[in-house]
């Protein structure tokens, strides 16, 4: 008899458990699946500024944009290694965490239906290769620069004295541009200052020279 309990309740608890299932994976739920697979796209975060904390354990973190609930993100690196993403509650973000690559890498996002275990989207991503020269003092003033970034292709065949000689051919422009926007804004804000001492000495000067030519007719 109680063998026949156990064996009731096991079968109460599997019907109960794929009516869930059915119920969260109907045909419905994965069309709009489907539906958003169509907008997915990879996401490339770094592990800093909000995600500095993990800069110790990975270089950069791979995810999938709109973020969703209920998909599986399965990781594929160009060795065939395999990654499925974790949650991490503290940063709120759903990904693989990827170690730092010397050379450019391309990586498989494989996105499933977690209700179903459907490959909805096969994507693929590059990340370049990390950029030897993001530690000259340079990219400390100018961290935004294309040459400056952490991973990038940009330097790829580059030798440090190009580097150099670009990025102080950018400082040098950065500097005039600086310049001619802070004397523009000095026009701004005392222009009519400026305008008006001019303005009345130029009439001084008119006049000055209209008298004059007078004078000189008269004679």
């Amino acid at each position: 008899m109680k063998k026949v309990k156990i064996l009731l309740i096991s079968l109460m608890a599997v019907l109960l458990f794929s009516t869930n299932v059915y119920a969260t994976c109907n045909s419905e739920v994965i069309e709009e699946l489907r539906e958003w697979a169509t907008k997915a796209e990879v996401k490339f975060t770094e592990t800093s500024g909000d995600y500095k904390a993990y800069a110790s354990q990975y270089a950069y973190f791979l995810s999938v944009t709109p973020a969703k609930d209920d998909i599986k993100v399965e990781v594929i690196d160009q060795y065939g290694n395999k990654a499925e993403a974790t949650k991490y509650e503290d940063i709120n973000l759903y990904a693989v965490g990827c170690y730092t690559n010397l050379e450019e890498e391309t990586y498989t996002v494989n996105v499933y239906a977690k209700c179903s275990n459907e490959l909805l989207k096969s994507m693929k991503y590059t990340v370049p290769r990390l950029n030897r020269m993001i530690k000259n003092d340079v990219c400390e003033k100018y961290p935004d620069h294309e040459l400056c970034q952490t991973f990038t292709n940009a330097t790829k065949n580059m030798t440090e004295e190009e580097f150099k000689e670009k990025m102080e051919k950018y400082d040098k422009s950065q500097t005039e541009e600086s310049t001619v926007s802070k004397l523009l804004d000095i026009i701004k804000e005392y222009g009519i200052y400026i305008l008006i001492p001019f303005l009345l000495i130029t009439l001084f000067y008119v006049i000055k020279v209209q008298e004059f030519k007078k004078n000189e007719r008269k004679k």
